[in-house]
């Protein structure tokens, strides 16, 4: 009998990170037992070849029957969704009975605020045309040209405002709780009194708009 090795998952110790964050990567490996060598776990980000290796873990022959490695993603050079890629033993240096299920694959969304107005522009355009619809995107595009002029508060203000009229087009909540994400990410880095205000703005927008949601967990990490 021949060895085999296979990855079973890919887990993220926080599926959304903020852009700047530090993932931590975790990936389980099964085997059949049959192997006494040391093994490679190689992981990527987009594409397997050195300029997107994330870093790799070694596994050593013993009784833990799925054992794991753990990497750090750094994600100051990554936005938007992209795709982690964990291969066990990367170079063929194992002689197993199945080659061919030694690779996995795993989305992981970046946020920034370039890709969180994207996502919305993208789902508003979805929806047809209408004036309310019509006005977010012209204040989601106005936020983006003042984000990108470090303008923030401008920017915060834009966001604020296509938030009231995608509620006025029919409440839709996945584009409200994208745009409050990035009403969050834009003054991560800005100083306290800054974020504090904003918090203070979404979580008063949440309230007035009886909003729940997965912008509900972003928000309470913020706060912590």
């Amino acid at each position: 009998l021949k060895p085999d090795l296979f990855i079973t998952d890919i887990t993220f110790s926080n599926d959304t990170p903020v852009q700047g964050d530090s993932v931590l990567i975790t990936v389980s490996v099964g085997t059949n037992g049959l192997f006494y060598d040391t093994f490679e776990v190689a992981i990527y980000a987009d594409a397997i070849d050195k300029a997107h290796h994330i870093g790799s873990g070694y596994i050593e022959h013993s009784p833990i029957k799925e054992p794991k490695v753990s990497v750090l993603f750094f994600t100051n050079d990554y936005g938007g969704v992209h795709e982690i890629i964990a291969i066990a033993d990367p170079d063929d240096n194992i002689d197993e009975a199945n080659e061919g299920n030694n690779e996995m694959r795993k989305e992981i969304i970046v946020l920034t605020v370039d890709y969180l107005i994207n996502s919305a522009v993208e789902t508003i355009d979805e929806l047809g045309s209408s004036h309310h619809l019509d006005m977010a995107v012209f204040w989601l595009e106005r936020a983006q040209i003042e984000y990108h002029n470090s303008r923030i508060d401008k920017a915060v203000e834009y966001l604020h405002r296509a938030v009231d009229e995608i509620w006025l087009a029919g409440k839709y909540e996945d584009i409200i709780d994208s745009i409050i994400d990035a009403m969050w990410v834009a003054v991560r880095d800005e100083p306290a009194k800054e974020i504090a205000d904003v918090m203070e703005m979404i979580v008063h927008i949440r309230t007035a708009y009886d909003l729940t949601g997965p912008a509900d967990e972003l928000l309470a990490n913020a706060l912590q």
